[in-house]
């Protein structure tokens, strides 16, 4: 969590920014603050919503913080007419039903395109009308320790899942050597298929691996219908997990809550995205649905919102119905945090 106690304006922009990964345009975002340090939490966005559905739409949101165990909460209102020409009817309706809640609300910020400022501070020097230059955020304490960290921001939100799209770069060898995943598909698709334990091991060893080794992957994602192996291959990406994984695959009852209570690891999480984003760019639909739907459940895990519900969306679109991303879908409506995420921390 990001300690947000006492920040300028612009650190709060910058927040929303890395923590969506994306800048958003006419939405509505509200960071759940924890403790006294003022920690960020939830992190929530929607669709701005018309005047007629503002009200039900922010009451739900706040909801959401609320049932977080925030403590207190900071608004931002991004709109091309933010800060020249705010939107007064739904800034009310923001105040108004944080009065409800009985939440405070420490800061209202609006974002144009251009400018941003707080709807709160009266002080004309620090917040003027029409707002400061947007190009301040990048300059702020917030920003750069984000990118320190390794966090960036994407222009929109389809930069979230260019790495599963079929026309995306595949990462993998030199062109004179490359082959794409549905070349792999067709050389994983000849002879007997492997049994799930076979394909669970074969997992194993790619996760080893930096570069995708297609084949197995493809192989794999064919399999995935088999709701036994794809939930062992979601417990292979928990830390410590041990034989889990194979104990699922057999049927073996396995301590889900505490396994999943762990937090993820850097660095098996990028190496696993990487390899199922592979294999989900060239393989048939039902197998892509699948491995979309994981890399879905990946990205919720590791507490990526937005990510997380563009490939869920992306699934269903590819398999309608499919049910491991319908899961997902629901956990994000509800706001639902991954089971490592203690809002009380801090």
């Amino acid at each position: 969590m990001q300690t947000v106690e006492c920040a300028a304006p612009r650190d709060i922009v910058a927040l929303t920014w890395y923590r969506l990964g994306y800048r958003p345009s006419r939405s509505l975002v509200l960071i759940g603050l924890h403790g006294t340090r003022q920690r960020a939490g939830l992190v929530i966005r929607i669709d701005l919503p018309p005047l007629r559905h503002a009200t039900p739409a922010v009451r739900r949101l706040g909801d959401h913080v609320r049932r977080s165990g925030a403590d207190a909460a900071i608004a931002v209102l991004f709109s091309d007419a933010a800060c020249g020409s705010p939107r007064p009817d739904l800034v009310r309706v923001v105040r108004d039903e944080f009065r409800r809640l009985a939440l405070p609300l420490v800061d209202l910020l609006g974002v144009s395109r251009s400018a941003y400022r707080s709807y709160l501070c009266r002080n004309r020097a620090c917040c003027p009308p029409r707002g400061r230059p947007l190009d301040e955020v990048k300059e702020g304490v917030l920003a750069a320790n984000m990118v320190f960290a390794g966090y960036t921001v994407a222009d929109d939100e389809s930069a979230l899942i260019a790495d599963v799209m079929p026309d995306g770069e595949a990462p993998g060898p030199e062109p004179a050597d490359a082959y794409t995943a549905a070349d792999a598909y067709t050389a994983a698709d000849a002879g007997t298929p492997p049994e799930p334990a076979q394909l669970l091991a074969g997992w194993r060893r790619a996760l080893d691996r930096a570069e995708p080794d297609l084949p197995v992957l493809v192989r794999l994602g064919a399999a995935m219908a088999d709701v036994r192996l794809r939930d062992a291959v979601m417990l292979t990406l928990v830390p410590d997990a041990g034989s889990a994984p194979e104990d699922v695959l057999a049927g073996r009852s396995v301590p889900l809550d505490s396994l999943l209570a762990r937090p993820p690891e850097d660095d098996l999480l990028e190496r696993a995205r990487g390899h199922l984003a592979a294999a989900a760019r060239g393989s048939p639909p039902r197998a892509r649905a699948d491995l979309l739907a994981v890399l879905a459940w990946l990205a919720w895990w590791s507490g990526d919102g937005g990510r997380a519900r563009l490939l869920a969306d992306l699934a269903e679109a590819t398999w309608p119905g499919h049910r491991l991303a319908g899961m997902v879908s629901v956990l994000l409506r509800e706001c639902v945090p991954p089971p490592w995420v203690n809002p009380r921390s801090g």
